[in-house]
């Protein structure tokens, strides 16, 4: 019984280290595996982050910045918007009213912001809004089409200097040339205006001084009101100088009229009457005149 117990302990003993020394190795292979999934995954997401930008255009956007600020002196915040530009910004237009002014400045896109945070410095902002215009694929086409004519530009300047073509072939070929060259430059030309307007952002800045009116006095009010009657007096008088001549010279006539009817010298004329009212007048005519006549007669006989 001894003995078992003996060899049972001596075998335990044995045991326990070899335990020990396979876990050892498994929690290093795992620690293995563990850093070469690591450096795995940090190598797809650093590949995978050259590749997006890589294959990401550049962004080509415009920027816009439009305020409206009240403020107490326009000369003065005029030229202290003035001030704040660098020296490759510029003002590209002003117009200044009696209490109202506006100022378009082209800045650094880079530094709008920063701009835009200078410039409310000088006034109470009334009102402020940004926007954006996404011009990459209009860029990107007019870039693609100036390298496709640049290109064909190329061939056929190689093609004009070979021997054995005709004279109609070169003919055409100039002809060709020449077109390139006009395209060419109405898209660089663009391309130059596309440029411009995204490294140099717009802003426009209009500026304003509150009129307050004041309540005019009863004094005031009075005054004011005998100066409108004055005016409305002056343009009676005014009207009745004008209208006096041509008042006097009908007037002199409708006198003449009724002088000449007076004196006789003009006879009314004789109203007209119906004609069922002239045949009556005739019939009584007649028989007045019958009348007469039986009259006379029976005072011959007697």
């Amino acid at each position: 019984m001894k003995i078992k117990r003996k060899y049972l302990l001596v075998a335990i003993a044995l045991l326990i280290p070899i335990m020990l020394l396979s876990f050892a190795a498994c929690n290093k292979a795992a620690g293995n595996d563990a850093s070469v999934n690591g450096n795995y995954e940090n190598k797809i997401e650093t590949d995978g982050g050259s590749t997006s930008e890589e294959s990401t255009p550049e962004r080509k956007i415009i920027y816009y910045a439009r305020l409206s600020m009240k403020i107490g002196d326009i000369d003065g915040a005029i030229g202290s918007i003035k001030g704040k530009l660098n020296a490759d910004e510029w003002v590209e237009s002003e117009s200044i009213g009696q209490n109202y002014a506006s100022v378009v400045v082209r800045v650094k896109s880079a530094r709008l912001d920063d701009f835009v945070k200078s410039v409310s410095g000088e006034g109470e902002i009334t009102d402020y809004n940004k926007t954006s215009e996404d011009i990459s694929l209009s860029y990107s086409d007019t870039a693609d089409k100036i390298a496709t004519l640049e290109k064909e530009r190329t061939t056929l300047v190689a093609l004009y200097e070979k021997e054995g073509v005709t004279v109609s072939d070169l003919v055409q070929i100039n002809k060709r040339i020449s077109e390139i060259d006009v395209e060419l430059d109405k898209l660089k030309g663009t391309i130059k205006r596309y440029d411009s307007l995204v490294d140099y952002s717009t802003v426009t800045i209009n500026l304003y001084t509150p009129v307050y009116r004041e309540t005019p006095t009863f004094g005031q009010q009075l005054k004011d009101g005998f100066n409108v009657l004055g005016n409305a007096l002056k343009y009676i008088a005014l009207f009745i100088i004008v209208i006096s001549p041509v008042a006097a010279v009908i007037v002199g006539i409708v006198i003449l009229i009724k002088y000449l009817k007076k004196t006789g010298k003009i006879k009314p004329r004789p109203t007209k009457r119906s004609g069922k009212k002239q045949k009556n007048d005739i019939v009584n005519n007649d028989a007045d005149a019958e009348s007469r006549d039986t009259e006379n007669n029976d005072e011959t006989r007697n």
